[in-house]
């Protein structure tokens, strides 16, 4: 064989190999100058071929050891096709936490794009495989060195490139050289994709042992006074719900919140962040004390539930998401926290409307809950499935109001902004059903002489091709205002007005002031006169406090890279 037709096979093969990079310099959201594309495409292309060294003697061994990457590279394509970015460590996440039913919902909107990258990989496979037999099975021993110590070169180059803005270059040390040198590996292919998977057992090994962490470090909390009514404080958490579609916070011309509007004893509030794009990071973000520049520490906080339990009170997890999805335990970890833990939703059967639960099935649940509680004081969360993809089968069909909508329609493609308004509508019946489902939780409490609460507040909203940019669903890289501003919507009895009015005051008070989702823990606790060892009693974080401070409303993307919600999200 000619060494030049030895060349053509090889550049061929590593072609295949790093097909996603070349398509990602394409539609990547990041990478938009020419200088910005080539110098991706050349680290990616050096990080591959740094080891050719190594394999001179036998360079087959190392393209069949780069084999299962050429397997993966169409599936790759067609997340960068979806997404239009690398899969992160919060994707990688979101994807192996999510069930059979869920994926189903959401490739079947995406059948020919999905059907053309599997279908991809057998040719692609076969032509790999006969360029990788054909190749001469070694290399020049000097030119395989001068290559490799050149590929190294220039990736040292890339390392010590610093910004060019002359104030991040200032600020340059030597560890956040190293994490944005990271970042920019972590986005190639195949070796962003290893290191992907690497850090994301990692995290998921520290999940898992977040519990014996907790063993020798106890929660002091107490009532800061005695109440001898009733007491019922319930959280619902809601899924992928945009403030901008409840109509009780001004979205004309739709009545999306009928039952909402007409209760009394409710306050809704105006400008609330949300602390992540996706429920894996944004939950337990909520649920404790951490801060979006370390979220690894929320695993080893203890929770809203934890401080609840230790003061008192009895807690329940009642949840219509699948007790085997639940994210890979970044959220099952809080869920172990409570007393008592509920599933409704346990359908491992064929994908199909049918088989699933509306999120109105938990009310049953509680009512049997709240009537055979022995307990004074109870806490409760409601985890709902709420208004995620795919929103018409988040509703029963007399909720499928504003048409034309999803209902009953099986080829509606997820990526075609072209299907905007069937899918605005189906999202609106869904809000709409969220609605009755608020409603109803109320009610249910409502008919109990207590001292209580419901609160509701929305892990993170949705993109649905709202303005040029095209973006649909969440977690993209691109940070929306329709991702990140979400409702917190809050009901307090007569009873609770009657023992706290300082706190009701305060609420009403505050509900027009920026607030983020990571406000909820100080506000639960404090909502419910509950003080713990080392913090002030009346907290500066919290909505039913007249004392509430102001304080920097950040975002974490699903890179792990944290966004200001007051000066870049639009």
């Amino acid at each position: 064989m000619s060494k030049y037709k030895n060349l053509i096979f090889i550049s061929l093969a590593v072609l295949i190999v790093i097909s996603p990079n070349i398509y990602y310099i394409f539609v990547g959201q990041e990478i938009q100058s020419t200088f910005r594309q080539f110098g991706f495409l050349g680290l990616s292309t050096c990080l591959i071929l740094i080891p050719i060294f190594f394999f001179a003697r036998n360079l087959r061994l190392y393209l069949i050891i780069l084999l299962p990457f050429v397997l993966l590279a169409p599936l790759n394509l067609f997340f960068l096709y979806l997404y239009k970015y690398p899969v992160t460590v919060g994707i990688l996440g979101s994807i192996l936490g999510t069930n059979f039913n869920e994926s189903m919902e959401f490739i079947s909107g995406v059948k020919t794009a999905g059907a053309i990258s599997l279908v991809l990989i057998i040719p692609l496979t076969i032509f790999y495989i006969y360029l990788t037999v054909r190749i001469n099975k070694s290399l020049n021993f000097r030119i395989a060195l001068i290559l490799s110590v050149l590929f190294c070169f220039y990736t040292g180059i890339v390392y010590f490139t610093p910004p060019k803005n002359k104030a991040d270059a200032e600020r340059m040390t030597s560890s956040r050289r190293f994490e944005k040198f990271e970042t920019r590996v972590l986005k190639t292919y195949p070796l962003g994709l290893v290191l992907t998977f690497v850090k994301y057992f990692n995290e998921r090994e520290f999940i898992i042992n977040r519990q014996e962490l907790f063993k020798n470090r106890p929660v002091k909390a107490a009532k800061n006074e005695a109440v001898k009514e009733k007491e019922i404080y319930i959280l619902i958490l809601g899924e992928t719900a945009r403030y901008n579609n409840f109509s009780i916070n001004n979205y004309y011309p739709r009545d999306t919140n009928p039952n909402l509007r007409s209760m009394n004893n409710l306050v809704s509030f105006t400008d609330v962040c949300s602390s992540s794009t996706e429920t894996r990071t944004s939950v337990p973000l909520l649920m404790t004390e951490a801060d979006v520049n370390n979220f690894p520490t929320a695993f080893t906080l203890p929770s809203v539930i934890t401080f609840f339990k230790s003061a008192g009170f009895e807690t329940y997890w009642i949840s219509n998401q699948n007790s085997a999805d639940i994210n890979n335990k970044s959220i099952k970890v809080f869920v172990n926290e409570s007393d008592n833990v509920i599933y409704i939703n346990e359908t491992t059967a064929k994908f199909n409307e049918e088989k699933f639960k509306y999120d109105k099935e938990l009310i049953p649940v509680l009512n049997d809950m709240l009537t055979k509680s022995k307990a004074n004081k109870i806490f409760v969360i409601l985890h709902t499935i709420g208004n995620h993809y795919r929103y018409d089968f988040r509703h029963p069909p007399q909720f499928d109001v504003f048409k034309p909508s999803m209902k009953g329609m099986t080829n509606v493609r997820v990526d075609d902004p072209a299907t905007r308004e069937i899918k605005i509508n189906s999202y609106d019946n869904a809000i709409l059903y969220t609605d009755y489902f608020i409603f109803s939780v109320i009610k249910a409490v409502s008919s109990y002489k207590a001292v209580s609460t419901v609160i509701y507040l929305s892990d993170h909203g949705e993109d649905i091709f709202d303005d040029d940019r095209n973006l649909f669903l969440h977690a993209n890289k691109a940070v929306t205002k329709y991702v990140v501003k979400v409702p917190l919507i809050i009901w307090f009895s007569d009873l609770y007005r009657t023992r706290y009015p300082q706190k009701v005051e305060a609420l009403i008070k505050n509900k027009d002031r920026k607030i983020s989702a990571h406000n909820l823990l100080d506000s639960m606790l404090n909502m419910a006169d509950i003080q713990y060892e080392g913090r002030d009693f009346d907290l500066p974080e919290s909505i039913f406090s007249n004392k509430l401070e102001f304080k920097k409303r950040e975002i974490l993307t699903p890179n792990y890279k944290v966004v200001d919600c007051d000066k870049n999200v639009k």
